[in-house]
């Protein structure tokens, strides 16, 4: 009865902070993020790399991207969401309310989940429409669990990120737009990170779906198993370091607004 209650807690502070929170419910947002940027970003990057390199640079790039788009609207939802409880006020008074902090930490993700999944469809059918990207090859068992860690990784990393936007009172905005370029320039989605220089290869170790990534484009040439699960392993490693770290500066950023009396906020 208490694993049962818990659960109903977990999924009905799911539902609220989702509904609540998160701003790109309208028709023509929720479109727009969801399946409109992806298939233009396939059709952008791969129509470029069709004609300037070649087609299979371009199904390269379009898989790459598959793996950006999941990551960006997840990053994009979850960080605006902790944002917008501070902005609107009403973390204050969850902050005043005896609800578990990791319940109500973790809760702010779940609901995103699907819209991965509907990203991820959007640019592989755009890429299979526009670039003729094949899936005769494709280990679909691969292919699932490396979009499952890319999403779970991703949705532990932008709870971390969220967390010090909290802290520095800052605007998410600016968060997103640096975590988009850091994601298409330094997790192989369009260039290697072989050819990164080194610091910046480093840095691409430690953001998520670039271990993913890897293990997605393994699973999509239809490689073996044991090509892409140490892959996918280093990225569900990644995601719960920062799920860990990321919920102590939670409670860090709970006692400093409780000390001070005031809730940072942006505008």
């Amino acid at each position: 009865m208490m694993m049962l209650t818990t659960v109903r807690r977990f999924a009905l502070q799911s539902y609220l902070s989702y509904r609540g929170l998160f701003l790109w419910l309208t028709p023509v947002s929720y479109v727009s993020n969801v399946v409109l940027r992806p298939v233009l970003a396939v059709m952008m990057f791969g129509f470029l790399a069709q004609y300037a390199i070649d087609e299979e640079t371009a199904r390269v790039y379009a898989v790459g991207l598959a793996g950006y788009s999941v990551g960006r609207i997840i990053a994009g939802g979850v960080m605006q969401s902790l944002y917008r409880d501070a902005a609107f006020g009403t973390l204050a008074a969850v902050y005043a309310s005896p609800v578990n902090r990791g319940m109500l930490y973790f809760s702010r993700c779940i609901l995103h989940v699907p819209n991965a999944a509907l990203v991820a469809v959007s640019v592989l059918v755009s890429a299979a429409v526009f670039l003729d990207l094949g899936f005769a090859q494709v280990d679909w068992g691969g292919l699932v669990a490396a979009f499952a860690v890319m999403t779970f990784s991703t949705m532990l990393f932008s709870l971390f990120v969220a967390t010090l936007i909290l802290l520095s009172g800052t605007n998410w905005a600016n968060w997103i737009i640096i975590l988009d370029g850091l994601l298409l320039s330094l997790t192989g989605i369009i260039i290697p990170t072989a050819e990164l220089p080194a610091v910046l290869f480093e840095i691409g170790q430690m953001l998520p779906v670039t271990h993913g990534l890897d293990g997605l484009r393994e699973a999509f040439a239809g490689g073996p198993s044991s090509g892409y699960w140490p892959d996918l392993a280093r990225e569900a490693v990644l995601g719960l370091g920062y799920g860990v770290v990321g919920l102590a500066l939670f409670r860090v950023a709970e006692i400093q607004a409780k000390r001070r009396g005031v809730l940072a906020r942006a505008g």
